[in-house]
């Protein structure tokens, strides 16, 4: 096997073994390429919350914020340590090297004292142990491509929170309310992230299957989207925020649910009219007349019938 997929393999293994799924992934904007970096790599990409501060001078502190993403896996990378490295832009100073916390899944923050000679290079990697076709083994750090944010190919609830609010939390059945959602992506990257035209509103029983699903319209402002929904049956009911129809698992928003209580409706229900084998027929507006003015034919021919007849 040659080193090159020893390198990929043990790299799969790698986040494999720290918690990477799959998951269905929509297309977002498009953006720069995350840049390779030096030492091997899977592609795996590090998108940074804003542009590194190149030539920021020594002993400045500085807190760094990265996105992890596999594109193999399609999904965020999480459940490991990675190291922040920065390296001097002049001198043979030692380099500073910081170990990542995630604040969100797979965002990590980390705190870097620039090093003697200014910030120059930045590396972001997850260490590990890399062996040849002898089995023989040495250390060897796992390292992240990189780009600016906002992530491309990300799919939106993974990088966005969303909140719900609606306008009473008790409807009566069938009656209207109105909900709107509002969209944050959880980092201002210095491109605007891309939102969809529309979302969908699920409303699910409690602990149970869903029931209704409503478009949300794009609203006034940005990442603003309005709806209305209305619901049949009694009973309580949670709503969510969806990236689109029967959407689960990555495809809904990190949102805190919205709880709503439907109680019967006092609206008069109109009772149609019996149909059908053995039913009464409706008694047509004209009858009446009718039976009026066959009464006064009855009456007019028993009158002839009695009046005494001349005779000659």
């Amino acid at each position: 096997m040659s080193t090159q997929r020893i390198i990929r393999a043990a790299l799969a293994g790698l986040l494999c073994g720290a918690g990477l799924g799959l998951a269905p992934v929509p297309a977002l904007a498009a953006s720069p390429t995350p840049a390779a970096t030096t030492g091997p790599h899977r592609d795996n990409q590090a998108w940074l919350d804003s542009p590194v501060p190149t030539g920021a001078p020594a002993g400045t502190e500085l807190a760094i914020g990265a996105f992890l993403w596999s594109p193999e896996q399609r999904d965020i990378v999480t459940s490991v340590t990675p190291r922040f490295t920065v390296y001097p832009q002049t001198g043979k100073a030692a380099p500073v090297v910081t170990n990542g916390v995630p604040d969100w899944p797979g965002h990590y923050i980390a705190q870097v004292v620039v090093p003697k000679g200014g910030f120059g290079r930045l590396t972001i990697g997850i260490p590990g142990t890399l062996c040849d076709d002898h089995n023989v083994c040495q250390a060897q750090e796992f390292l992240f491509d990189q780009a600016v944010g906002p992530p491309v190919d990300v799919y939106l609830p993974a990088i966005t929170s969303g909140s719900l609010q609606i306008s009473s939390d008790t409807i009566e059945a069938r009656s209207s309310v109105a909900v709107e959602a509002t969209l944050n992506p959880n980092v201002q990257w210095p491109e605007p992230l891309q939102l969809p035209a529309r979302l969908v509103i699920q409303v699910r029983e409690r602990q149970g299957p869903i029931v209704l699903e409503v478009p949300a319209e794009h609203g006034q402002f940005e990442g603003d989207y309005v709806a209305n929904l209305a619901i049949d049956k009694p009973g309580d009911y949670v709503i969510q925020l969806a990236l689109g129809p029967d959407a689960t698992g990555p495809d809904l928003f990190p949102t805190e649910l919205a709880a709503i209580t439907v109680t019967p409706s006092t609206l008069a229900t109109p009772v149609p009219a019996t149909t059908g084998k053995g039913a009464g027929a409706a008694v047509p507006e004209w009858w009446p007349l009718a039976l009026g003015v066959f009464g006064l034919l009855v009456a007019g021919l028993l009158f002839f019938r009695g009046a005494p007849r001349n005779r000659t």
